[in-house]
């Protein structure tokens, strides 16, 4: 038997109903229903500097795993944007990004 991969969009939310069923296992029929979003963060070294850098999302920040995060802003309360430089010598801190 040869099938043919379905790319028809039946609920409207932008993934084929073969990607959905197939690959991510949700339901086409259901817009509700679609993948979640991956988001990566890149970390890298330039002298006494770590840069960070994502595509998407919102950068957090905790002073440990078990305390709250909190979004990295700027000193006017924006959102810092990618690429952002942190000083090596600052106090260790836990890094993530979220949608």
């Amino acid at each position: 038997a040869t099938f043919t991969k379905d790319t028809a969009d039946t609920d409207g939310d932008g993934f084929s109903n073969h990607d959905e069923l197939v690959v991510h296992e949700t339901d086409p029929a259901d817009a509700n229903s679609y993948p979640g979003k991956t988001l990566n963060l890149n970390i890298s070294r330039n002298g006494n500097k770590i840069i960070l850098q994502w595509d998407g999302g919102t950068l957090q920040k905790s002073a440990n795993l078990e305390k709250e995060w909190i979004n990295v802003t700027t000193d006017d309360g924006s959102p810092v944007i990618s690429p952002f430089q942190i000083d090596i010598s600052n106090k260790e801190e836990f890094f993530r990004v979220t949608e």
